[in-house]
């Protein structure tokens, strides 16, 4: 990471990457991890190699895109251009229809079975684990499932990409966030409070847990070193929808080899799609696809088993409760008990165009809140909508956004800030989130970290004419004259194509004609320190 006086550099607007540089990088990226972005999407790659050239101490984006297809660039910049490109968005027991059908119809009659011929072993791999909460979830539940765990091989595996990723999992630390699905009864069994929002898993589940980097589009798998192998489950779930399609076909491949015998390997709904492509059989199931081993795409019955083992404790780790006394339990129990949503989120089986409709109106009840300047209210619905099913990342995203915003003008700064920061997480190309958390670091005097985000809003959005004004402010109070002039520059003569009466993108009813005159005493003043 560069200092800031040199990131101040950066403040003039950035030059564009052409497409020719563009395509190329595109075609790069995609051989070294898989990860494919069509012409259309060709906007979003220049601004993550924009971001990851800042980071990285680049003065120009174009330079480290040349760096990039030379590859003069090193294995950090490779890890942190790979960071900026994924999405690292996961929470615990996602998708809980998903949970309770392998349970339901795979783990309870597989786990019997081994337990009838004496073959106590288990092996679960989460690949594209992200952060580590389906990977977590799965060692809660197999806990529930396996009352003699200690008498199991039990192997449980996560891989992810990106290094940060799997440090943050190792680390098994997550704020709220991550539990915006599950009761919190079963946080309150599975993980200690370790911060005002912030909590740990237990020590068991966390050593349970083998995480380790790896590059599903690069690395060979099956791989009996590594345990990649003779897998029962692997999840890989929205990850190869990033992936090109002759990547995606590839990858499954080598996943479906790594299975065991009988083993499932499961996506998410939308990458049925690719499997289809690929030429692959799938079988639907809730929240999920399915797909077996090559040559035994056929094996496959949909009838409900009844469970043959004591599965009260698979009850108590999917609902958090914890009854203490045995009792056979029939698969209707474990239906019933396997709704991991919190009161909020528990709904009738309704339609998809029906949850549809109800986080549309979360949605614009937030909206309308916060424009009336209710702002728990609008917290409230906000908070209800992000808890929605089926929400694309950038739909969280400005959600996330607006409940920061929300906390702002209520002065909960750190609220403000832990929302914005979220929001971040989710779409790292949204200009709005960094405009926050600069506006926030302004009200508490931090002035570097300001410009810091400001830097960012201009790289995302050259023509945001407030960033470049207030970057000449901050440049003026750091004692940075020069770097100031240039900012104001920039701000005039994109102000030069404004009409004077137009009020400005968050400039508070600020219009362009009134910036203009604020301009020209920031240069007079600018001149009178020079002198």
């Amino acid at each position: 990471m560069r200092s800031l006086s040199m990131m101040s550099d950066a403040v003039a607007m950035p030059n564009a990457l052409s497409p020719d540089l563009l395509s190329a990088c595109q075609w790069k990226i995609n051989e070294l991890w898989g990860l494919h972005y069509p012409q259309e999407r060709w906007s979003d790659l220049e601004r993550h190699l924009k971001l990851a050239a800042l980071d990285l101490g680049y003065d120009e984006p174009s330079a480290f895109a040349r760096a990039l297809l030379y590859d003069q660039i090193d294995a950090a910049q490779k890890v942190r251009l790979a960071t900026e490109l994924a999405v690292g968005e996961t929470y615990f027991l996602r998708d809980p229809a998903c949970y309770q059908h392998l349970i339901h119809h795979f783990l309870i009659p597989l786990l019997d079975q081994r337990r009838r011929n004496g073959q106590k072993r288990l092996r679960i791999w989460s690949a594209g684990c992200c952060s580590g909460e389906e990977a977590y979830s799965l060692a809660i539940l197999l806990e529930g499932l396996l009352p003699d765990i200690r008498d199991w091989r039990v192997e449980l595996m996560a891989t992810d990409l990106v290094a940060e990723f799997v440090e943050k999992a190792q680390s098994g630390s997550y704020s709220a966030w991550s539990f915006r699905q599950v009761d919190p009864q079963w946080r309150a069994r599975y993980f200690s409070q370790s911060g005002a929002n912030q909590w740990t898993i237990h020590d068991r589940f966390r050593r349970r847990v083998d995480f380790f980097q790896l590059n599903l589009a690069q690395s060979v798998f099956p791989d009996e070193k590594r345990g990649l192998c003779d897998c029962d489950v692997i999840l890989c779930r929205n990850v190869l929808m990033y992936f090109s399609p002759s990547q995606a076909a590839a990858v499954l491949d080598r996943l479906q080899r790594t299975l065991s015998p009988g083993g499932v390997l499961l996506l998410s709904p939308v990458e049925s799609v690719i499997c289809q492509w690929a030429g692959k059989k799938v079988h639907n199931w809730p929240e999920a696809v399915c797909l077996r081993r090559q040559g035994e795409e056929t094996r496959w019955s949909q009838a409900a088993w009844e469970p043959a083992g004591p599965d009260l404790q698979a009850m108590n780790a999917l609902s958090g409760r914890t009854e203490q006394h045995a009792r056979r339990t029939t698969a209707v129990d474990i239906s019933l008990a396997a709704s991991v949503v919190s009161n909020t989120q528990e709904r009738k089986a309704v339609s998809r165009e029906q949850q549809a409709s109800d986080a549309d109106n979360e949605w614009r009840r937030g909206q309308e809140a916060y424009s009336e300047g209710d702002y728990d209210a609008a917290v409230r619905f906000l908070e209800r909508f992000t808890a929605c099913t089926g929400l694309s990342l950038r739909q969280q995203a400005d959600a996330a956004i607006l409940i920061a915003r929300s906390h702002a003008n209520r002065h909960r700064i750190q609220e403000a800030e832990d929302w914005a920061n979220q929001a971040i997480r989710l779409d790292r190309l949204q200009p709005a989130a960094y405009w926050l958390l600069a506006s926030l670091h302004i009200g508490r005097s931090e002035r570097r970290q300001a410009l810091e985000a400001l830097i960012r809003v201009i790289y995302l959005q050259p023509d945001f004419i407030m960033a470049h004004y207030l970057s000449g402010i901050l440049c003026m109070r750091l004692g940075q004259p020069e770097r100031a002039l240039r900012c104001l520059r920039n701000c005039r003569e994109l102000l030069a194509s404004v009409a004077p009466e137009q009020p400005l993108e968050e400039g508070e009813g600020l219009t362009a004609g009134d910036l203009l005159e604020l301009v020209r005493g920031a240069f007079d003043d600018i001149a009178g320190d020079i002198k």
